[in-house]
């Protein structure tokens, strides 16, 4: 086609002919590729659903120990084919890696908020700057806790919750990989709760103490004292003492988190606050739990519990005297 000789009307079409021409080839183009990802999915699809099959034969009644051996293989191969999935979730858990263009990195995060404007943020894709600095801070949580496991404990646990829901999977209509997408995230998220539920393993937050500990040998608690039960460098009870193997008897009829509360209240001199923020419980709740220790250790020690003050400084309360008025008053 000669251009030069067409006019500036023929010109015009035959432009508009050729963007629809290359539009159509694009469209065409884009279809066919989009066909066979949509067949490759389908294909690797019916392969796990395939292995998980496979897996679960092993724990039918009538299994054969070739059926136990196949599904141990097939457990494997499992394993290998949701590595990209276990690593994700890695980055999440120990970096605090937020995918927030990802649906499934955006809802496992919004099982650990309570605000509700943070949980309906995360519903969204376009996610104001403030409202992800508020969902990394409460996230932090998670990765300083659960988190600071090593890696192969938290992948060992991504593959516990991959085999048990390939264990429960049913043939429902829906392939395996979907009843996985709408269903790990929250078996992990139970794993979660549960290891953080323990106030054990919640790290202090003051931890300049361990320091210390490391470069002293810990004292420990052989008559059952109070006094030689915070014998430290730093007046702070080992984890051994809030697990209750050093504690004197007083202190081993409350539970680890009521003497990790105390801990943290009157040693670490910490608020009812920032306690609940850790323990991830309500203020209230940790102030209740709090004066129920003091109220035990009460009773066990012989105090009368009228005469106890619940503040920092755990002291009878001394009733003043009133002065007796004089008999002759000096005149002024």
């Amino acid at each position: 086609m000669d251009w030069d000789k067409l006019s500036p009307s023929e010109q015009i079409n035959a432009y508009k002919k050729s963007k629809k021409r290359r539009k159509e080839a694009k469209w065409k183009k884009d279809t066919n590729a989009s066909i066979r990802y949509t067949e490759e999915k389908k294909q690797e699809y019916a392969r796990i659903e395939a292995i998980v099959m496979r897996y679960k034969k092993q724990f039918e009644p009538d299994a054969t120990q070739e059926d136990v051996q196949d599904g141990q293989q097939a457990s494997r191969e499992l394993i290998e084919s949701f590595t990209p999935l276990f690593k994700k979730y890695i980055a999440m858990l120990r970096l605090g890696q937020i995918s927030w263009t990802n649906t499934e990195s955006r809802n496992f995060v919004k099982t650990f908020m309570q605000e509700k404007d943070l949980i309906y943020a995360l519903k969204r894709t376009r996610i104001s700057k403030e409202l992800k600095e508020r969902i990394e801070h409460r996230f932090k949580f998670i990765t300083e806790t659960y988190g600071k496991r090593p890696e192969d404990e938290i992948k060992l646990d991504l593959i516990e919750c991959l085999l048990y829901l390939a264990k429960k999977y049913k043939q429902m209509g829906r392939s395996f990989c979907a009843y996985l997408y709408r269903a790990f995230l929250y078996e992990v998220q139970r794993f979660v709760k549960r290891y953080t539920s323990n106030p054990v393993n919640i790290h202090y937050r003051r931890l300049d103490y361990e320091e210390v500990m490391e470069a002293h040998e810990p004292t420990t608690n052989n008559d059952g004292s109070m006094e030689e039960a915070f014998a430290n460098h730093l007046g702070i009870p080992d984890i051994s003492w809030i697990q209750g193997k050093t504690c004197s008897d007083g202190f081993s009829e409350l539970s680890p988190e009521q003497r990790k509360i105390l801990v943290a209240y009157y040693l670490e001199e910490d608020s009812d606050r920032n306690i609940a923020s850790d323990l991830g419980e309500r203020m209230g709740t940790i102030s209740k739990k709090r004066k129920e220790a003091i109220l035990s250790l009460a009773l066990k020690l012989g105090y009368d519990p009228t005469l106890l003050r619940c503040g920092r400084q755990i002291i009878p309360r001394v009733k003043k005297k009133k002065p007796k008025p004089m008999d002759n008053p000096i005149p002024a």
